[in-house]
């Protein structure tokens, strides 16, 4: 029975990391082959199968039915998100799989493994897995396969089926097959384990809980943009409607240093691309634009955000705290030729200080709502504004599950032209508090 188990484990495993071939097409961001891309084609299948080999080897079979389950049911999720949403690769080749760049199925499978080493041994195996799967989603990127954050949602998927699926390591296991090295010789060592000792691992569970990572799952932007320069305006508009990109994620992480004061850390990647046909001739930093031919762009934005929340009124029904921090964003505006595949960049880098505040409402122990607003301002470079309305709903002490609606202006400055971005986000949230 076992050994029918453990091959169902492997099949499973197997078979939810199978990828299709692909064959490069050149656009905005050309297709790269190099062997960095042949190294995440491979690790993202074996470090996975290391992790279900290791389990297997050391006779932890739940271990790895966990983990085949985790990985099938993210490799699941991610095909899923990738009809769904029917987003364009970076490279914009044309084939049949030119359309399911949301989420990199690659990163999902690679952090799999690497969670579920965590998860289930501690960081002394989660660290070197998690390097590995971090190469796997980095190649994806180097190789205009995917989105950055095609790959922060499958690291996002990956992490959160694992943290869910798989139990930390303290069972009473009979036997173990581990390997032995030295100069010389190599080989294997047999331990048989009898009578009532138990491997036992320390969990962290002392009732408090500082750490909470949450990332929106499910992140839907109805966006405009506005490119304006000397003379000229170009509309880079991107709505639901024609599927460019209107789904991405948020990693966020919390560390809360005493009752009324914590550090949050945020990490938010919006990419859109589209396609535009000026009704006159315009020249941007030395590229034409001709009137009525059609051209490609790409809109990034990356914004890392670290802020310090103060609360400074506490009620049993309402909170009131203050913010401040830092936000340092990425700009790049990326126009190609659809015919001749002249491509021009427009970039910027920029820092600005944040300030806001934070309302919570405590509608019942288990439902909070949150009203944020923020505003950034650097001299007249740049300047964000924004709120957010978030409803939460916490069942236990871990989880944690919401909606959120908000709404963003940005105004940047890309070379000498002006940049303006607005759109609103609805999004489902995830939560786990360590």
């Amino acid at each position: 029975m076992y050994v029918a188990r453990i091959g169902l484990i492997a099949t499973l495993l197997l078979a939810s990391n199978l990828a299709a071939s692909e064959t490069d097409y050149n656009d905005i961001f050309t297709s790269d082959t190099s062997s960095f891309r042949t190294f995440g084609d491979y690790t993202m299948v074996w470090l996975p199968g290391a992790a279900l080999g290791y389990s297997l080897i050391i006779g932890d079979v739940d271990g790895a039915w966990q983990l085949t389950l985790g990985t099938g049911i993210t490799q699941v999720m991610s095909e899923s998100l990738k009809s769904l949403t029917h987003r364009t690769r970076p490279d914009g080749h044309q084939h049949t799989t030119s359309h399911k760049s949301f989420p990199s199925g690659h990163t999902a499978a690679a952090f799999s493994g690497a969670s579920y080493l965590h998860h289930r041994y501690g960081w002394q195996l989660g660290l070197p897995g998690y390097i590995l799967a971090s190469l796997v989603g980095a190649s994806r990127i180097a190789a205009n396969k995917h989105h950055l954050d095609d790959v922060t949602t499958s690291i996002n998927l990956a992490v959160f089926n694992s943290l869910y699926l798989t139990e930390p390591d303290n069972a009473q296991r009979r036997w173990w097959l581990l390997p032995q090295f030295d100069t010389s010789n190599m080989g294997a060592m047999w331990v048989w384990n009898y009578g009532d000792q138990k491997e036992q691992r320390l969990i962290n569970d002392h009732g408090a809980k500082p750490y909470t990572y949450d990332f929106s799952i499910a992140n839907l932007y109805q966006t405009t943009h506005h490119l304006q320069g000397a003379s000229h305006q170009l509309n880079l508009d991107d709505t639901i409607a024609n599927n460019s990109n209107t789904i991405t994620s948020r990693l966020y992480w919390q560390i809360a240093m005493t009752d009324q004061q914590a550090f949050r850390l945020s990490f938010q990647p919006l990419e859109t691309r589209g396609q535009i046909t000026p009704d006159k001739t315009q020249i941007w930093d030395e590229f034409t634009l001709d009137a009525d031919v059609a051209y490609r762009y790409s809109y990034r934005l990356y914004d890392l955000t670290s802020v310090y929340a103060w609360q400074i009124s506490s009620m049993p029904w309402y909170n009131l705290a203050l913010l401040a921090g830092v936000r340092s964003q990425f700009h790049s505006v990326r126009l190609g030729n659809a015919r001749t595949q002249a491509v021009h960049e427009l970039q910027q880098w920029s820092t600005l200080p944040i300030f806001g505040t934070e309302v919570t409402l405590r509608l019942h122990p288990q439902w909070q709502v949150q009203g944020q607003y923020e505003n950034s301002v650097w001299k007249t470079s740049a300047e964000r504004q924004g709120y957010q309305v978030r409803l939460n709903y916490q069942p236990d002490s871990t989880w944690q599950f919401g909606i959120q609606h908000g709404w963003v202006k940005q105004n940047s400055s890309l070379s000498q032209h002006h940049h303006t971005l607005s759109y609103r986000i609805y999004s489902i949230r995830l939560g786990y508090r360590f």
